[in-house]
């Protein structure tokens, strides 16, 4: 699954990046949601962005080292 994004990632990187925007809105906002109002439910999309982050980091790797232009 890995290699797949990786691939996927190399053939469209605007969607790629456009996933990675919409990731990073979702982790800041949650971050500044859970320390402004102090409610725990504000933590759910952190704790589920964060198997994402380890994911592209993952497909990252793998592109680097095995995708080459």
């Amino acid at each position: 699954m890995i290699r797949a994004y990786a691939k996927f990632s190399k053939s469209s990187p605007t969607v790629h990046i456009l996933i990675l925007v919409l990731l990073s809105v979702a982790f800041v906002s949650s971050i500044y949601q859970l320390l402004a109002n102090n409610a725990v439910w504000f933590a759910i999309p952190l704790i589920g962005s964060l198997p994402l982050i380890w994911f592209f980091g993952k497909a990252s790797d793998y592109r680097r080292k095995f995708l080459h232009d």
